[in-house]
């Protein structure tokens, strides 16, 4: 998988994280799983961000609902980042 988008363009995504008031906790949360994924990246095989969350071992389970939102909203704020620089 590619990453050199995410690579590009991730502090593009937590800057406007933060112009738009999202919690200082939050933000964190969102650069320590993006520089775990490009620092994992090139010893894994992921083909989408759907096999980096599941390989990821993130389950449906009381405790993990809130990582399993932060990678969906990931995945969804990066779409819309990669969207804007197509």
């Amino acid at each position: 998988m590619d990453l050199q988008n995410l690579k590009e363009h991730h502090e593009e995504l937590l800057s406007f994280m933060e112009n738009n008031g999202y919690c200082s906790t939050y933000i964190h949360r969102f650069r320590d799983e993006i520089n775990r994924i490009l620092a994992d990246a090139d010893s894994h095989r992921w083909q989408s961000y759907q096999d980096i969350y599941l390989e990821c071992g993130y389950v449906l389970d009381s405790t993990m609902k809130a990582a399993n939102r932060l990678m969906e909203q990931i995945k969804e704020n990066l779409q819309e980042v990669a969207n804007k620089w197509q």
